[in-house]
């Protein structure tokens, strides 16, 4: 499982990635503050997790997304960062971030995060590592998803 795939059910592929809007919850944080609209809800620039969803998605609160951030935000920055205004990314996971950015918050969320990270994430051997790192510096500064998420 990803550090970041915020779980819920499983379902169809994704869709596509909609337009930026202000963030309407969360944490300001290592990378912004703004969010992008998808499928089902929102998910927010700095960490590529769903922050509102629609029946069948999984959103994370703010609780979760200060603690990514502000005890992890060198590895989340390293792995992922966005100018926190457009679904811009860099970083050793760039096309795991971009393909996590374009996912549903709908019922499609798990099917599309999954496959975001065979295809990106696991598959290239930096951001392999620099997503180890950030969910070994996760566990130990006690940021888990919150138990509604968790799959």
């Amino acid at each position: 499982m990803s550090v970041w795939n915020d779980g819920g059910p499983g379902g169809s592929g994704g869709g596509q990635g909609g337009q930026t809007v202000p963030s309407a919850g969360g944490a300001g944080g290592a990378a912004g503050g703004g969010s992008v609209a998808v499928r089902g809800g929102t998910r927010d620039l700095a960490t590529a997790q769903c922050i509102s969803a629609s029946s069948g998605g999984c959103a994370v609160d703010a609780v979760y997304l200060d603690c990514v951030e502000s005890r992890c935000g060198t590895q989340l920055v390293d792995c992922y960062y966005s100018d926190g205004r457009s679904a811009t990314v860099g970083g050793k996971c760039q096309a795991y971030a971009k393909c996590m950015l374009a996912c549903p918050c709908d019922s499609g969320q798990n099917a599309c995060q999954n496959k975001c990270l065979e295809d990106y994430g696991l598959s290239n051997a930096s951001c392999s590592m620099c997503l180890a790192t950030l969910y070994s510096c996760m566990n130990s500064n006690g940021c888990g998803l919150p138990t509604t998420c968790a799959s």
